[in-house]
């Protein structure tokens, strides 16, 4: 039978035991997660057009199999030079998260220069905080909050907007931070357009 001196000379033990308690379950589910992120970003940058691609300021190994990717039309070839890329991708370790943000970060314009937004009128000071607004509204308030917003806004595109609504809701419930950001800059993008319209 454990005495109480036992059982302290034993939580004294575990207490001094400084070593780590991940079970190897855990680090491989954070390995596979990690991967599945990987393999997200290569896919985003295979797909990706060559001016965004050029601001990224990516190594010439890591462009020249992006490039072999783009090129591979076979869907099973492209897959595995997707995985060449996703390798690359491993190599560069934290920097790779660098690059997913910085691929989600919009490109900005310059005043003077030449861009898509450059022929349309530049959106109201306040449209920024009404997408932001919107945007949580509608990912917290589900088909309610979409109506809402289509009683209000009768030009909207239903379909966009309920299309969008929806990828958040099932990014936000999966709580994958890629998929979140990249469901939030898909639903803003949309409601940029409507609301600064």
């Amino acid at each position: 039978m454990r005495t109480l001196a036992d059982r302290l000379h034993e939580k004294a033990k575990a207490d001094a035991d400084d070593r780590e308690l991940e079970s190897r379950s855990d680090r491989r589910r954070q390995q596979d997660a990690r991967e599945t992120l990987l393999k997200e970003l290569a896919t985003r940058l295979v797909a990706a057009r060559a001016t965004a691609l050029g601001r990224l300021g990516l190594d010439e190994e890591l462009r020249a199999a992006i490039a072999t990717a783009q090129a591979i039309r076979s869907a099973p070839a492209r897959n595995r030079q997707i995985n060449v890329v996703r390798q690359h991708l491993r190599a560069l370790g934290p920097a790779a998260d660098a690059l997913a943000r910085q691929l989600d970060t919009p490109r900005s314009y310059p005043k003077s220069g030449p861009g898509p937004a450059a022929a349309s009128a530049p959106p109201p000071a306040h449209a920024g905080a009404d997408v932001e607004r919107w945007l949580e509204r509608l990912a917290g308030g589900g088909d309610d909050a979409l109506e809402a917003l289509l009683s209000e806004r009768e030009n909207a595109d239903r379909q966009l907007l309920r299309q969008r609504t929806r990828e958040l809701a099932r990014a936000r419930a999966s709580s994958h931070a890629l998929s979140i950001a990249r469901a939030e800059a898909r639903l803003r993008e949309v409601l940029g357009a409507l609301l600064g319209s």
